[in-house]
């Protein structure tokens, strides 16, 4: 599959880990934090989920049409390539909707559709339940719409601490019990699925 879109997306969230307004010392997470901090960490945690399904979307068209390399920079043989608008056409919905390519369930969907070489890799890589995808969409969409049933489902996920305060920076940097925060904690598990798509 496509190792240029592996290391596009696991630099880009790396970036995106580098970014996140931490606090200097772990006495100070329930402190105040500053809108900008605050705004900051929101548009970090949708900017994540947004990262992850153009991933999703890059590795699953590349080797539908033939132009992913492995990790050597060899070319992946497809022996029936298509054009990507034939691709797209045959996993859109009746009102031309591409899938939700962040969700597994519709990423997979899609793979069985056009399955393309590797198909079973990239399936058991984004189906792993211990993915992050669903914590990080409740935060994501809450940030994104904050409508009433997005917050009470954030408020409601196993995740979430009554702390938090629904503060996308102290949700970002609320520590697990492996003392990383949230966030990098779903940085790391989305690159260990992405570098897992390739192996």
């Amino acid at each position: 599959m496509s190792s240029l879109a592996v290391r596009q997306f696991c630099s880009k969230a790396l970036n995106m880990a580098s970014q996140l307004p931490a606090p200097a010392r772990p006495s100070n997470w329930l402190a105040d934090s500053s809108r900008e901090h605050q705004l900051q960490c929101a548009y970090l945690i949708i900017d994540l989920l947004d990262l992850w399904g153009k991933f999703c979307r890059t590795i699953v068209l590349d080797l539908a049409t033939g132009r992913a390399k492995d990790l050597s920079g060899n070319q992946i043989i497809n022996p029936s390539p298509m054009s990507e608008s034939a691709a797209l056409s045959a996993i859109c919905n009746r009102r031309g909707h591409e899938p939700k390519w962040y969700n597994a369930r519709e990423c997979i969907q899609a793979l069985s559709i056009l399955r393309p070489p590797f198909s079973a890799n990239i399936t058991a890589a984004i189906g792993v339940s211990t993915s992050p995808i669903p914590d990080l969409l409740l935060a994501r969409n809450y940030f994104a719409h904050r409508r009433t049933d997005c917050r009470d489902k954030l408020l409601s996920a196993g995740f979430y601490d009554a702390d938090m305060n629904l503060c996308p920076y102290k949700i970002a940097n609320f520590l697990l019990p492996n003392s990383k925060s949230i966030f990098l904690t779903w940085v790391d598990d989305l690159q260990i699925m992405a570098l897992s798509c390739v192996r």
